[in-house]
């Protein structure tokens, strides 16, 4: 039983300490997204599957173009990659409408499709999503 308490307590410290790198890292690289002419490079890293008991880190970066798909509905392109720790890797592209709400805050809603490579990590029933 002392062992299964030394277990958890081990598991609960690197959490804690993974929670806390993610956030920091998070924090550095939000602010740190490229602005180009025609589009921007997104970067971020965070917590995969936190609903479940065996959660992982996530990293994704995306390009977000400036470029209209649609000219009627103002639909822009973008496509990115995101991989965990347990092997997991997607490659999706989708298209995205911003709606600023202010001079500091945009709404962007968006759609995509892509490839998963589950690796050791979730199983989401198809590589195609």
């Amino acid at each position: 039983m002392a062992n299964f308490s030394l277990i958890i307590s081990h598991l609960i410290r690197n959490q804690f300490i993974i929670n806390i790198f993610s956030s920091l890292l998070f924090l550095f690289l939000s602010f740190s997204s490229y602005l180009k002419a025609d589009g921007f490079y997104s970067y971020s890293i965070g917590q995969f599957d936190v609903n479940d008991t065996f959660d992982s880190l996530e990293a994704r970066v995306e390009y977000l173009s400036n470029n209209n798909f649609n000219e009627k509905y103002e639909l822009k392109p973008f496509l990115g990659f995101m991989v965990n720790t347990d092997s997991g890797k997607y490659f999706y592209l989708g298209l995205r409408k911003d709606y600023s709400l202010s001079n500091k805050w945009n709404l962007t809603p968006s759609f995509a499709t892509g490839y998963y490579d589950q690796g050791s990590s979730k199983d989401l029933g198809n590589n195609l999503e």
